[in-house]
């Protein structure tokens, strides 16, 4: 939101160490070019952001292609494909 946008790295990190405990994020894509698209738009502000915390783990699911792999792979992200197609 707005209020993140525009602070600080320093109030990012203090507001993250005030809450102290693991945040999950689950970010669905219609498909790879949607996932890149998203990481280039992200990518200006992720170096500030990824100040703010600690990534413990990413883990992939269903069939990225090999440009998303490549582009997550130097962060450890593990990779699980579907079983079966099934979508809730």
């Amino acid at each position: 939101d707005a209020a993140v946008a525009g602070a600080s790295t320093a109030e990012l990190r203090a507001q993250a160490e005030q809450l102290d405990h693991l945040l999950g994020t689950l970010e669905r894509f219609a498909d790879s070019a949607a996932a890149m698209a998203h990481m280039a738009n992200f990518g200006p502000f992720a170096k500030r952001f990824m100040t703010c915390l600690t990534v413990n783990s990413w883990t992939l699911y269903g069939s990225p292609d090999e440009t998303v792999q490549k582009a997550l792979s130097p962060m450890g992200a593990v990779h699980y494909s579907s079983i079966g197609g099934f979508s809730k």
